[in-house]
C-alpha cells in the first residue's frame, strides 16, 4: 500500500509540474504542443530574401510559396529546426507549410531596417546576374568554398529552382540555365527582371 501511495504521489507531482510549465509557456506567448519543446505562437520572416514555405520540414522539399521579408506566420507546431505555420495575406487564401526556424524571428521584430532592401524571388522566376567585377560562380553546393562548374558574366539569365538557403550570413538560390545546368548562386548577385 505504501509503495502504491508513493507511486501515485510521484505521478501527481509530475503532472502538476508539467501542467504548470505549460501555463507558464502560454503566458509567455509560446505553444507547448503536448509537452514538447515550447515554440512561439507567431513568427515573422526576418531574412532579406524571404523564406520558402515547404510541403515538408526539409530544404529539399517542394516549395509551396515564397514568403517575403516581414511576412507574419502563425505557428502550429515545430520539428527540429522547422516550424509548421499558417500564412494568410490579401492575395492568396490561407495556406500552411513548413518554414526553417533560421529564417524567422519573434513576431514583434522591428522590420524597418531588416526588410529595407528586401527581394522575393518565386520558384520558376527568371533573374539575371549582376556583379561589380569579374563573373558570378555557379557552385555545386550553397557555399563560397564549394567547387564551381561555371562562372557567368553579368546579365546571364537564370531560373530560380530552390532556395533561399542561409549559410552563415549568405543567402543562396539554386538556379539553372540551358548553358550552365543547375547549381547554387549567391542571392545578393541576382536581380529580378
Amino acid at each position: 500500500m505504501r509503495r502504491l501511495l508513493r507511486s501515485w504521489f510521484v505521478v501527481a507531482v509530475v503532472v502538476v509540474i508539467s501542467g504548470g510549465s505549460n501555463v507558464v509557456a502560454r503566458e509567455a506567448g509560446l505553444n507547448t504542443f503536448g509537452g514538447k519543446q515550447a515554440s512561439p505562437v507567431a513568427v515573422t520572416v526576418i531574412r532579406r530574401f524571404g523564406a520558402a514555405l515547404r510541403v515538408a520540414p526539409s530544404s529539399d522539399a517542394r516549395v509551396k510559396k515564397m514568403l517575403g521579408c516581414g511576412a507574419y506566420l502563425q505557428v502550429i507546431s515545430g520539428n527540429a529546426g522547422w516550424y509548421y505555420v499558417r500564412y494568410t495575406d490579401s492575395v492568396t487564401p490561407t495556406t500552411s507549410g513548413w518554414v526553417g526556424q533560421a529564417r524567422v524571428g519573434a513576431a514583434n521584430t522591428p522590420l524597418a531596417v531588416i526588410c529595407a532592401n528586401a527581394v522575393t524571388f518565386q520558384i520558376g522566376q527568371h533573374v539575371y546576374t549582376k556583379v561589380a567585377s569579374g563573373c558570378l560562380s555557379l557552385r555545386v553546393t550553397p557555399s563560397r568554398s564549394a567547387v564551381y562548374h561555371s562562372c557567368v558574366s553579368n546579365y546571364h539569365d537564370y531560373v530560380i529552382v530552390n532556395g533561399p538557403l542561409g549559410v552563415g550570413q549568405d543567402d543562396w538560390f539554386q538556379v539553372t540555365s540551358a548553358s550552365t545546368g543547375i547549381g547554387w548562386a549567391l542571392a545578393q548577385y541576382l536581380r529580378p527582371y
